[in-house]
């Protein structure tokens, strides 16, 4: 269980780590767009931070979207 570290709810990063992780998030993302481009599938894409739960709800609400894919960081599914 995720136990806060001095009443800190999250881990807070370098803005330069932020900026660099959303730079390759979207690079990722765009190449995974391209994958799609023969279907008939509409890709969008967004690249958000911040409490990952609420950031998602919020996406979804505003965007009114009924499928919103999250990454895996790599790992196998829902195995992890």
């Amino acid at each position: 269980m995720f136990k806060p570290l001095d009443g800190l709810d999250c881990v807070l990063f370098p803005e330069e780590e932020v900026e660099h992780q959303r730079v390759v998030a979207k690079q990722n993302l765009e190449k995974a767009g391209k994958e799609l481009a023969d279907t008939r599938a509409t890709v969008n894409y967004e690249v958000k931070t911040g409490n990952a739960a609420k950031e998602v709800i919020k996406f979804a609400d505003e965007t009114n979207t009924r499928l919103v894919p999250i990454s895996t960081h790599g790992q196998a599914g829902i195995r992890r």
